[in-house]
């Protein structure tokens, strides 16, 4: 059995869509001969927490934790910002925000590159240069966001000369929330360096999509798109309901707008008289906003952030679920953990984005719904009422293509070949 150590920020129990990924490959990476132990963090600046996710973890795997320096301890040590989180997937101040969290943010925005993580590195590489002293690996692998991850592993690189692989989930210095951020020019520079340090000195960069591949400074570099685990959907019931439900599932974040489709839906149910669509929130919203106003001729529901499996139920009984792709330069390569549970769900999805981008590609081949322009108001209400007339029939509108190709387990399989052609081949010393 050959063995892979992985170091990751975001590991059950912490929740949320950046813990999925690896939580399915190492749960079946040892059918193809892989073992994986995972060095990862205490109580880190998670986005939510999820201990249901942790049964997950295969009982025979090693999970080394170290003690995590948190930065969202700090703001609460602030009394007029008590009870406030450290930012996730965002990097602005909300209104209302009082001048110390403005302060705190400023400093993280113009002094700490790639990002507030990073102050995690030091323990973590102690962490692996411990354990490469007593086992010996075949692989490091570590996987971002947060991109500062990827420093440790270039630094055992530099150290040691094993064998590295950085797996990218997201962009790095063009990720959403810094393209519209007026970040210092300084730390620009320096961000683009640390990432072309990393592409070019890793023996292989594995990324989630070819477009984010195609952004990247040049390197060995290979495109392994997200799947779906469909164990999670095992034997969950698809219960009927007198509302049409069309939902929104996860975080909001910059740069997705969901008041354009939500007033097209109040439109289109007012026009053509319909009382029974309900449109569900099933996350986060961003502070202040509010939703349950403004549209009298929805039935709204608001959720909050809900376990993962429950999650799911909420996609199994859907009848459209809604998919949001940031709007902001470069966002042809953005596929969200979610885009492949929401498949895996079969119910219908209408995405809101780059129409020849690779979200709406996947939908395409996999006949798992459309995706629209993000001024397409005619495109969305035609079809929200085309799908709202078979389903008033009682017509399934399930999708029932094969999709078996994205399942966990394929790309899992997918990914050993590239762990077993990357094996047999010598590191790479520059």
């Amino acid at each position: 059995m050959k063995k892979l150590l992985l170091i990751t920020y975001y590991f059950p129990p912490c929740g949320g869509a950046g813990v999925q990924r690896w939580l399915r490959f190492i749960r079946y990476l040892p059918a193809y001969g892989w073992m994986p132990t995972v060095i990862t963090t205490t109580e880190g600046d998670y986005p939510h927490l999820d201990s249901s996710l942790c049964k997950k973890i295969p009982k025979d795997m090693k999970v080394i934790r170290t003690r995590t320096p948190v930065l969202h301890r700090i703001l609460k040590l602030i009394p007029s910002e008590k009870g406030k989180s450290y930012p996730y997937g965002s990097l602005k101040t909300e209104r209302g925000d009082k001048l110390s969290r403005r302060l705190i943010f400023w400093l993280r925005n113009n002094l700490v590159i790639p990002d507030s993580r990073v102050i995690w590195n030091r323990i973590a590489c102690n962490a692996a240069l411990n354990e490469l002293r007593i086992k010996k690996y075949d692989l490091i692998i570590t996987t971002g966001p947060p991109h500062s991850t990827h420093l440790v592993g270039l630094r055992l690189k530099k150290q040691l000369q094993i064998k590295w692989i950085t797996d990218f989930r997201d962009p790095w210095t063009t990720i959403y929330y810094l393209q519209n951020l007026r970040q210092n020019i300084v730390l620009q520079k320096i961000n683009r360096k640390l990432e072309k340090d990393v592409i070019e000195r890793a023996d292989l960069n594995i990324i989630i999509s070819q477009s984010i591949a195609d952004t990247f400074p040049d390197g060995n570099k290979q495109v392994l798109i997200n799947g779906y685990d469909p164990d999670d959907f095992f034997n969950i019931e698809t219960l009927p309901s007198s509302f049409f439900r069309i939902k929104y599932i996860g975080k909001l974040t910059e740069g997705q707008d969901v008041s354009s489709p939500l007033e097209w839906l109040n439109n289109l149910a007012r026009e053509k008289n319909i009382v029974n669509i309900e449109f569900s929130f099933i996350g986060t919203l961003p502070a202040g906003d509010e939703y349950e106003r403004g549209y009298s001729y929805l039935h709204i529901r608001n959720v909050g952030y809900i376990k993962h499996m429950d999650a799911i139920r909420e996609m199994v009984n859907s009848d459209i679920l809604l998919l949001l792709i940031n709007r902001c330069p470069d966002n042809k390569g953005i596929l969200t953990t979610k885009l492949f549970e929401y498949i895996g769900s079969r119910s219908y999805i209408i995405g809101i984005g780059p129409t020849d981008g690779d979200a709406a590609k996947i939908l395409h081949d996999y006949n798992a719904g459309i995706m629209l322009d993000y001024e397409d108001r005619k495109g969305f209400i035609s079809k929200v009422f085309e799908l709202y007339r078979q389903w008033d029939k009682d017509q399934d509108i399930k999708n029932r293509s094969d999709i078996s190709n994205l399942s966990s387990r394929n790309q899992t399989r997918e990914l050993s070949k590239i762990l077993d052609d990357l094996d047999c081949i010598q590191p790479v010393r520059r």
